[in-house]
């Protein structure tokens, strides 16, 4: 794990190349792991081709260039996603909501990716713990759509507006937890009643559902009586069942997959995310096979390569010595 974590520091520092070098090295080293590696090596083509400065303020009012900008800033916040780097993706979803903002043309694609940076910025509030910011950004959400409910006259942006509630109630509902503060159940509770109301209203089983199951737990928590609203639960048709999820592990299979199917679904990655045939050739030299120096194929008594002591002493230097020689053998 202190490996996967320089790797991501590389990365967040802007030297990717050391980055790959070290990712490509784990996917080799941990076999079972190896499929993770590879999807994160994938990622961090997608940040390193980039090119994107998520501290430059946005300067050009042309709709095409914001939209262009928005669009590329989406898919490498969506890679940091995928690298678990929540913080830097946030950067990046802020970065989207601050060029919708800038004065100038707008359309309704606009106005969706501003929609959907918003939610993206509360989601990752929500991952990294902070539930307060989270809830406030819905709320934002809200206001937002409500406004492009009346530009537009989007009849879908209900559904949004009911599911950002939903999800406000939650937020607080888990800010409050943590905190062990029983005064805020009035908030999030009024935020889940509104939530079913524009639920009903849509017809929207699924979010009236979610609310009204959350409301049956605030007032039995309270041990206030809640009849009604679980016999409206139960109307719904409320099974554990529908709301399970299966997750399979597919960790074996990745073991067993040959280096042409790795290169074969690294190439599938590549077009989902618009690369050139010149960013598709480097893609299949990540996932080549390779014959690599031998001080990366030395292990001690306990399996570990030089580069693992490395970095679990600590030693920077020497890591970085090791990356630079993998580096140089890559190229």
């Amino acid at each position: 794990m202190a490996l996967d974590a320089y790797a991501q520091l590389l990365l967040v520092s802007g030297e990717c190349k050391r980055a790959l070098t070290l990712l490509r090295h784990l996917s080799r080293a941990d076999k079972k792991l190896q499929s993770e590696y590879k999807k994160k090596t994938t990622f961090a083509l997608v940040i390193m081709k980039s090119h994107v400065d998520v501290t430059r303020r946005p300067e050009s009012p042309n709709l095409d260039a914001r939209l262009e900008e928005m669009q590329k800033m989406d898919s490498v916040a969506d890679a940091f996603s995928e690298l678990q780097m929540h913080g830097m993706a946030l950067k990046c979803y802020l970065r989207m909501d601050a060029i919708a903002n800038f004065p100038g043309e707008a359309t309704e694609e606009l106005f969706k990716l501003k929609s959907s940076a918003l939610v993206s910025v509360a989601e990752c509030y929500r991952n990294l713990g902070d539930f307060l910011s989270c809830a406030q950004t819905y709320v934002k959400h809200v206001e937002w759509s409500m406004q492009r409910k009346l530009f537009c006259g989007n009849s879908t942006d209900l559904r949004e507006i009911a599911s950002s509630k939903l999800e406000i109630g939650l937020a607080l509902r888990a800010h409050y937890r943590l905190k062990r503060d029983p005064n805020g159940s009035k908030l999030f509770r009024k935020a889940f009643q509104d939530a079913l109301t524009d639920a009903t209203k849509i017809s929207d089983p699924v979010i009236s559902r979610e609310a009204l199951r959350n409301l049956v737990e605030i007032a039995e928590s309270e041990r206030e009586p809640c009849a009604d609203l679980k016999e409206r639960l139960a109307g719904l048709g409320e099974t554990e069942s529908s709301t399970t999820l299966e997750v399979e592990d597919s960790e074996e299979q990745a073991t067993t997959d040959s280096d042409d199917e790795d290169a074969t679904l690294d190439s599938d990655i590549a077009e989902m995310v618009g690369f050139a045939a010149s960013d598709k050739a480097e893609l299949k030299e990540q996932s080549r096979p390779e014959t690599i120096g031998s001080y990366r194929l030395q292990r001690n008594e306990k399996g570990e390569t030089p580069l693992h002591v490395a970095a679990g002493k600590g030693d920077l230097a020497r890591v970085r010595t090791l990356l630079s020689v993998a580096t140089e053998n890559c190229e």
